[in-house]
């Protein structure tokens, strides 16, 4: 073994054992734990799933919006016709409905009956012209042509007859109850179409669900959008938290619950109240924007601390610094 490599050796074995002291007296546990994290923000993208022309843009980007406002509206004269028209003809259903329930009224029953005798009255003519016609026809007074006529008068009038006593029997009987039970679907079908169609003009206007900061705004007025288009992003201001990185072996001072402080460069001498709700079940290496190049060798696990923000003083991508500390626990 040559001089060069020894010093190699020795020099890497060196390297190690300093990296190993360095690590150990860097996570030395203490009473107090401060690690740099990164604010965040959950993102939302809001949309229509109908689309259409953008009738109105009523919010702009970088304002608070509240929960049920009213950010942007289409224009969708389209579902406003269909609306309308179903519900005329639920309105129709529903007077074909009641009618058949209660069945004929006695005015619609007097007038069947009237047409009854009216029909019957003019089959008893039909039928006396019809023998005087036979018979002079058979003495050769008539032609074919006034026999011919008056036996069609005769049918003519006896099918009205049985047509308008079917109609009397109909109506003195009432509805059946298939009739009532088809009546009903159909009204329950119509209405759930109208339910479908009030739905669709309820995504034409695209409303915060909860307070939220709007962060982009991507239509204008007079814009047309395709449906499921996100138009507008913004950032849900009550789920807000901190990301910090933990070593391994400082673990054991971080606990589900734990209440925490915040500190931010914005308001150095506040603190601010926060909680860890969650912790990674699997370790990574720790990130570049967080810790030294030395560091980055090290095991660490993610962390999410939620912040009581209530003034809305947090931003994305703000700086910050968590303080863990062993009363807390």
């Amino acid at each position: 073994m040559t001089v060069r490599t020894i010093v190699a050796l020795v020099v890497v074995l060196l390297g190690a054992i300093a990296a190993v002291v360095l690590s150990q007296s860097y996570w030395r546990p203490s009473e107090t734990m401060q690690l740099p994290g990164v604010v965040e923000i959950q993102e939302v993208r809001l949309g229509s799933k109908v689309g259409g022309r953008v009738a109105e843009v009523l919010v702009r980007e970088g304002e608070i919006a509240q929960p049920g406002q009213l950010l942007v509206r289409f224009a969708v004269p389209e579902l406003e016709a269909q609306r309308q028209q179903q519900e005329g003809r639920i309105a129709a259903m529903e007077a074909t409905l009641l009618r058949t329930k209660n069945g004929s009224r006695p005015e619609e029953i007097q007038q069947a009956q009237s047409d009854l005798e009216s029909n019957e009255a003019d089959l008893k003519q039909a039928q006396e012209d019809y023998v005087r016609v036979e018979r002079l026809y058979k003495a050769g007074t008539l032609t074919r042509a006034d026999y011919d006529i008056a036996r069609a008068a005769q049918d003519r009038f006896k099918g009205r007859v049985a047509s308008s006593r079917a109609h009397f029997e109909l109506m003195k009987i009432g509805s059946r109850a298939e009739d009532i039970a088809l009546a009903e679907a159909n009204l329950i079908e119509a209405r759930g179409k109208l339910v479908e169609i009030k739905a669709n003009l309820e995504e034409a206007r695209v409303i915060a669900p909860e307070r939220a900061v709007v962060e982009v705004v991507a239509v204008r007025q007079g814009d047309l959008v395709s449906p499921n288009t996100p138009v507008v992003r913004v950032l849900r201001a009550a789920d807000l938290w901190v990301r910090v990185y933990v070593p391994e072996t400082r673990l054991g001072q971080v606990q589900l619950d734990q209440e925490v402080t915040a500190t931010i460069d914005a308001y150095p001498k506040r603190k601010f109240k926060g909680k860890v709700f969650q912790v990674a079940s699997e370790s990574e290496f720790t990130p570049r924007n967080v810790q030294s190049l030395e560091e980055r060798h090290y095991q660490v696990f993610g962390v999410k601390v939620r912040i009581d923000d209530t003034d809305g003083i947090f931003k994305a991508g703000m700086a910050a610094q968590i303080q863990f500390s062993p009363d807390n626990n």
